[in-house]
């Protein structure tokens, strides 16, 4: 899921160890792909990547049949020393031979969903949601218990992991629980931050003269749930609308470049027009992550997620040298790295539009938050230093 076990696939290879790594999805679901993080892997994988599609039809029913399904996965996975896994994969590792071990990168619903019982009848719901017709007259009990099944699978996975990768303690305390209720009893390692490839998102000079003020989100609209994973766009679609009124704005002077991705894009729209955005966005298709490099040296300021998440993507667009509008969690963060973030904290509308009309009237802000927002996250977040951590809780040297 979203490709988190590549960089550190790729960092170990670097480093001399003997390192394979699994492409399962199809080329269609480029973020899942290491072709969406490095381009030069568009053509062809080099040797060491190796291309073992399952196809995301009836996937849930082939994990909670492994044995059935997924032996020869199970096989291959047993032939090395360390295993990270992620996703559904996860649910694999109780089948790893002692004496092997286990990493498990969370994405999030790995965790939050699918290793809790209480997400049975929510997978069950969305089951006969996007179910062809034939399959909606399976009696409702039948899909409840294979997903129970496949919780529980996907729970003893959990369990069989020496080392757990996931959001910062605090970001998700329902999900903190959970963790902690699985692997109750067990002493293991928790890595609470993610490292990449920094060198992907090279710094940007601001361009500082009259040019267009340009607004960027790369962020998923998703806000209509009260899920955790809330992003709430609504709030920045709001802040935005009250700055560009405020400030009696016109397209001429501001430039909106939004992806259009996301649960809740349709509803977005909507309230981009209600909010009199919709004259000032030029609407974006998904790209990959080296491209949107393009995209952050257009821009004079991106947000992050403004919910109770933490920030993700924007973290690049800092990496490049702008400002990130975000609720950054500061009671989370500050106290794992023992320092203030650089970003523009806002966790309501008022609270963006006045960091957009600061950055709006006061352009040399823009490089002086971005300078110090790049320095904090090559500072925290560079894929060398995780690697490093895995180096030596695994003793791999």
């Amino acid at each position: 899921m979203n490709n988190l076990t590549f960089y550190p696939a790729r960092e170990l290879k670097k480093r001399g160890f003997d390192v394979t790594f699994i492409v399962d999805v199809d080329k269609n679901i480029l973020l899942d792909r290491p072709e969406s993080w490095d381009k030069t892997l568009s053509s062809t994988y080099p040797d060491w990547i190796k291309e073992m599609v399952l196809p995301d039809r009836l996937k849930g029913l082939k994990f909670s049949m492994p044995l059935i399904y997924l032996k020869k996965y199970i096989r291959l996975i047993n032939e090395y020393d360390v295993v990270f896994l992620n996703g559904l994969w996860i649910s694999l590792a109780q089948y790893i031979k002692p004496g092997k071990k286990v990493v498990a990168i969370f994405a999030g619903y790995d965790l939050d969903v699918l290793a809790d019982y209480n997400s049975a009848g929510y997978l069950t719901n969305n089951f006969y949601q996007s179910a062809p017709a034939y399959m909606k007259v399976i009696p409702h009990f039948i899909p409840q218990l294979l997903f129970k099944k496949l919780i529980g699978l996907q729970r003893q996975g959990v369990k069989r992991a020496e080392i757990v990768n996931y959001y910062s303690t605090g970001i998700n305390p329902d999900a903190d629980k959970l963790l902690n209720d699985i692997k109750a009893g067990q002493t293991f390692k928790r890595l609470e931050y993610r490292g990449f490839d920094c060198d992907k998102f090279p710094y940007r000079e601001p361009v500082m003269d009259n040019k267009k003020f340009t607004i960027l989100n790369i962020t998923r609209f998703f806000y209509l749930t009260k899920r955790n994973d809330n992003k709430r766009n609504d709030i920045m679609i709001r802040g935005i609308g009250n700055f560009l009124k405020t400030n009696q704005l016109t397209p001429a002077d501001v430039d909106i470049l939004f992806f259009e991705k996301g649960d809740d894009i349709a509803d977005a729209k909507k309230l981009c027009d209600q909010y009199g955005l919709t004259p000032f966005i030029h609407w974006q298709q998904q790209t990959s992550a080296e491209d949107l490099n393009n995209y952050f040296a257009r821009c004079d300021v991106a947000f992050d997620q403004l919910g109770e998440q933490w920030i993700g993507a924007g973290l690049f667009s800092m990496l490049t040298g702008r400002p990130v509008i975000a609720n950054g969690r500061p009671e989370v963060f500050e106290k794992l790295f023992n320092e203030k973030a650089p970003v523009c904290q806002a966790t309501n509308e008022e609270e963006v539009a006045n960091w957009l009309t600061r950055l709006y009237a006061e352009r040399h802000l823009v490089k002086e938050i971005g300078l110090a927002s790049r320095n904090y996250v090559l500072k925290h977040y560079s894929i060398e230093a995780t690697v490093a951590y895995y180096i030596k809780n695994l003793e791999l040297q």
